[in-house]
């Protein structure tokens, strides 16, 4: 009997052993960490309150440290990737050839690898974004009617905020340039700073995420990127909150609002743009509370177009 359970024992670890031949240990723990993370996100789509409580509690803590460390680094990580993305390729394609020729286990391994950080890069958008997409929506948190409206009453609200604007720009002598262009009074680290805060204050009247302070990164290639209509990206596989400054500096404020709004765990695009919004009336200076309703106003110019175009 002692000897049978020491050849099992053997049999095991000889098994042991070939498995970790093919897949480095690395690998086979992104494996197992996916198959949870999958489980998770069948979880998120099935209950609103696991993923509210998961959003809240354990996703900020994702977000935060990321924010954080991603933070430590002055340049975009994702730019970088980006820029660098055709070295890392042919590197990929010159060590794969040469994996092949040293064998099937070397390939196994290489592909292995590929695929784990794969898998990593959905663990990370389980853990830190996903929960997000089937949280409670903002409209019920902030008992918001979200009944159809009518042309005339998309109409009285572009109007209001028409006069919300001109009385900002009466008030406030905005610096502006030789285009008549407005321009944004701080840096974009400043920015960024005073919105945070602005956040904090919508936190405290709504609460509807949690609290913390990060800073924005400029994208280096800006005009390229202004070519993709983007003008700006939450990356949740590095924490960071890219900007296009390529665009009006009102853009780039509401913009930094926006993305700022996903790092807080709002996913839908519609709730981060209504995020901001909210966030940017309430900060109490008069060019981010231009800039949010000068941004609203496109939305809102755009939809009475498309519903009645006379009027």
């Amino acid at each position: 009997m002692e000897e049978n359970n020491k050849i099992t024992e053997k049999t095991k670890t000889q098994k042991t052993r070939k498995i970790r031949k093919y897949f480095p240990t690395w690998t086979l723990s992104v494996f197992a960490l996916t198959l949870f993370c999958a489980a998770l996100y069948l979880l998120f789509r099935t209950n609103r309150a696991a993923s509210e409580f998961f959003n809240r509690n354990i996703s900020f803590v994702f977000r935060f440290v990321f924010a954080k460390l991603g933070g430590l680094i002055p340049f975009s990580i994702v730019e970088f990737l980006i820029l660098f993305s055709p070295v890392i390729l042919v590197y990929v394609i010159i060590y794969s050839s040469r994996a092949a020729k040293r064998g099937t286990v070397y390939t196994v391994r290489m592909t292995a690898g590929c695929l784990a950080v794969a898998c990593a890069v959905f663990c990370s958008f389980v853990l830190l974004y996903a929960p997000g997409y089937f949280s409670t929506p903002l409209a019920e948190k902030m008992s918001l009617d979200t009944s159809d409206i009518t042309a005339e009453e998309l109409a009285y609200t572009m109007d209001s905020i028409t006069d919300e604007i001109n009385l900002l720009l009466e008030d406030d002598d905005f610096v502006r340039a030789e285009s008549g262009a407005t321009l944004m009074p701080y840096s974009l680290n400043e920015t960024a700073e005073k919105i945070c805060k602005a956040y904090d204050s919508v936190n405290d009247k709504y609460s509807l995420f949690r609290n913390m302070t990060s800073r924005v990164k400029p994208i280096i290639l800006s005009p390229l990127m202004t070519y993709t209509h983007i003008s700006g990206v939450y990356s949740f596989y590095t924490g960071e909150v890219n900007i296009n400054t390529n665009y009006p500096d009102y853009v780039v404020v509401s913009t930094v609002a926006h993305e700022l709004a996903h790092q807080r765990g709002i996913a839908p695009e519609d709730e981060a743009s209504f995020a901001a919004y909210l966030a940017l009336i309430s900060s109490g200076d008069p060019y981010l509370m231009y800039s949010g309703y000068l941004d609203v106003y496109t939305y809102i110019s755009d939809a009475l177009y498309k519903t009645d175009t006379a009027l």
